[in-house]
């Protein structure tokens, strides 16, 4: 993946996380934080942090979400500037994890069908706990910041929210936001007990369906990948992302 695509998918990583969350520019880059939805990790960190003086800036960093009352967090990808900040952040004492998340890209050109033996439908701001309780058992969150990290992106015109009912019941949803020239989607979740009955896979289609823009989407997960696979997504590249945070004594 050229680095221009690797840009082009992190602005919209970025764009889709602004929506929960007030964003403040540095001359080293942005501050993403919402101390009204703490735990929301992503809105909650600093990114594209492209410094000369890793230690001034990292300080800065410290400063900025303690005075937000918050736990200093960094996000570190391939286009951090200097290369070796996680290395400043470990002596600074941050926690880093890396991680790879494998972007998957859909062209808008292959035909898709969908099963109509699956209940899809758009959703609206009246199915936000639905939304938020389908996702957080999906991914083992906790149902109250989700909540509210839902209730964001359902305010917003860009993000694009559906259910997905199994036997009359909701049971799976997923999102994306819109951008001019693509799409981005942002979550695909399904209840456990519902999981292997193909409702992701309807859901991505109906996505599909409705939009003539080429999609992005990232996993972390193998298994998560075939699913994509079958509905005619293709293997772009990868992100290997670092997640740092302060750990405070």
């Amino acid at each position: 993946m050229d680095s221009a695509t690797l840009k082009q998918i992190i602005d919209m990583e970025m764009a889709c996380t602004a929506v929960c969350c007030q964003v403040k520019t540095f001359s080293w880059g942005l501050a993403y934080f919402n101390p009204t939805n703490a735990q929301h990790y992503d809105a909650n960190s600093a990114h594209s942090i492209c410094t000369t003086d890793p230690a001034a800036t990292i300080r800065e960093i410290i400063d900025f979400y303690r005075a937000q009352g918050l736990l200093p967090r960094v996000r570190v990808n391939s286009l951090t500037e200097p290369h070796d900040l996680v290395s400043w952040l470990e002596n600074y004492g941050f926690w880093c994890t890396p991680f790879i998340k494998r972007v998957l890209f859909w062209d808008g050109t292959m035909p898709v069908a969908q099963d109509s033996d699956i209940l899809i439908r758009p959703a609206t701001a009246s199915d936000q706990e639905t939304l938020a309780y389908i996702i957080a058992k999906a991914n083992s969150y906790q149902v109250a910041w989700i909540d509210r990290y839902v209730g964001y992106e359902l305010a917003s015109s860009q993000v694009h929210y559906f259910l997905a009912y199994w036997q009359g019941e909701p049971v799976a949803c997923i999102a994306y936001m819109e951008f001019p020239l693509a799409g981005f989607i942002i979550d695909v979740a399904t209840l456990p007990d519902y999981q292997r009955r193909g409702l992701a896979t309807a859901m991505v289609t109906y996505v599909q369906q409705l939009t003539a823009k080429p999609l992005f989407l990232e996993v972390i997960r193998a298994n998560a990948e075939r699913i994509y696979n079958r509905a005619g997504f293709r293997y772009l590249g990868q992100i290997q992302e670092t997640v740092c945070f302060l750990h405070e004594k």
